[in-house]
Parts: structure tokens; C-alpha cells; sequence
């Protein structure tokens, strides 16, 4: 990918997380952005949602779920 070649990889990451979603309807992506804001879930919410992402072909995301749910939960910003 052209952002990582140029020493951009967190760019590159995002296309290729956005290049999922774009498999997903548009109210599916908002569950995941609602889903991700704090206080809005429990931990046990996120790791549904992580593995309903994997389901779909969203592996990338499903990762980026599981990492929110880790650092929501040690932050105490889970629901």
C-alpha cells in the first residue's frame, strides 16, 4: 500500500479497516460506532460485536473492538 511504503502505517491501517466497513451496511457501521463510544457498552457487548465483525470478513476491526474493549475496561469506561 502506497501510505506504507511513504513510513505511514497507522494511515494504512485505517484504509485497510475502512476498506471493510465498506462491506457493511450503513447502519452496521453506526452500531460500531455507537457501539465504541464510552459508556455506551459492557465488555461482554464488545466482544459480541468483535466476533459478529469476524463473521462478516472484518477481521482487522474486530481486532480494533477487542483492543476498545481492553482499554475501556481498564479505564472504567464500559457501561
Amino acid at each position: 500500500m502506497v501510505a506504507e511504503r511513504h513510513g505511514n502505517p497507522q494511515l494504512a491501517a485505517n484504509f485497510r479497516r475502512a476498506a471493510e466497513l465498506a462491506l457493511l451496511s450503513d447502519e452496521d457501521v453506526m452500531r460500531v460506532y455507537e457501539a465504541l463510544r464510552p459508556r455506551r457498552s459492557t465488555a461482554a457487548e464488545l466482544s459480541d460485536l468483535a466476533e459478529w465483525l469476524d463473521g462478516r470478513g472484518c477481521q482487522r476491526n474486530a481486532a480494533l473492538v477487542r483492543e476498545a474493549r481492553d482499554v475501556h475496561a481498564r479505564r472504567g469506561l464500559t457501561r
